[in-house]
Formats: structure tokens, C-alpha cells, sequence
């Protein structure tokens, strides 16, 4: 029996890649005069108008959230194993440890 975590059929589709359909539905959206400037900037750069650079943006955004929630399906043995994995207790590892208190040569961190 293979497990599986949830997904609506919603999410699916909307997640699917965009159709060629006719543009019908209306977004309308307030910006700072900032946030203006620099979407309008970067439309031009990419070549694209702002509705189209705006489009293109928010779908990404919109269908990496939504693949960032979508189910994956697994073997009862796979799952068992899986579960295992997330119940067993965190294991020190001193390299790793040592690793993360690097300080990047450029200061950042």
C-alpha cells in the first residue's frame, strides 16, 4: 500500500504549467514609488512589459508554494523508512559543528 501526503486537485492545476488561455481575470496591486521604479527597471532589462514581468514573477512565486506543499507518494517500506529517519535523535557531528562556525574570508555571515 503506498502512502502518500495530501494534495488538492486545486493545487494541481494551479501549479500545472500555463495554458495558452485568453487572459480574462484582472490583479490590481499597490506599489511604493520604490517598488515601482524597481519593477519597471527590471522589465526593461528583461525586455518585457511590467504586466508581463509582473506575470511571469508572481506565477513562479505562485507555483514554487505550491510545489513546496505537493504530496509525494512512497512504498510502505520507503515510508516506514522514512519515518524512522525523522524519529531517530539528532547525532552531534563535531565537524560539522566546526564547519558552521566558519567566518567567511569576506566577512559576511
Amino acid at each position: 500500500m503506498a502512502k502518500s501526503l495530501p494534495a488538492s486537485a486545486a493545487a494541481a492545476e494551479i501549479a500545472s504549467p500555463v495554458s495558452s488561455r485568453a487572459r480574462t481575470e484582472r490583479l490590481n496591486l499597490r506599489t511604493t514609488a520604490r517598488e515601482d521604479a524597481l519593477i519597471r527597471a527590471a522589465a526593461e532589462i528583461q525586455d518585457k512589459s511590467v504586466s508581463q514581468f509582473v506575470l511571469d514573477a508572481a506565477t513562479e512565486a505562485a507555483q514554487n508554494a505550491i510545489l513546496d506543499q505537493r504530496s509525494f507518494r512512497l512504498s510502505e517500506k520507503a515510508w516506514n523508512e522514512f519515518i524512522e529517519y525523522l524519529d531517530r535523535p539528532a547525532v552531534f557531528k563535531p565537524k560539522l559543528a566546526a564547519l558552521m562556525k566558519l567566518v567567511p574570508s569576506d566577512g559576511t555571515a
